[in-house]
């Protein structure tokens, strides 16, 4: 488990996550996460940030892209493979 999963489920303290942060900093820690999460969490590891959790809108990729589109051809019902929840 990586250090933003056990900080936001509770498994390690804030205290714990603010001296240890910056050491677990990592590429695919990004590309998990998105370059905003991560330099949100090294903001409040030293101290540049006031809340305590990232929270992205709904529906949203890791960096503010829309993830996913849930338009359909209505007339062919053919369904949008970026979407693997679509109906068909």
């Amino acid at each position: 488990m990586n250090i933003i999963s056990a900080y936001e489920q509770g498994y390690i303290s804030l205290d714990y996550f603010k001296q240890n942060f910056l050491d677990w900093v990592s590429e695919s820690l990004e590309c998990c996460y998105g370059e905003n999460c991560v330099d949100f969490y090294a903001d409040l590891s030293l101290g540049k940030q006031d809340c305590h959790y990232y929270v992205k809108k709904y529906g949203v990729g890791l960096d503010g892209d829309i993830a996913w589109q849930s338009y359909q051809d209505k007339d062919n019902q053919v369904p949008d493979e970026r979407n693997p929840f679509s109906q068909i």
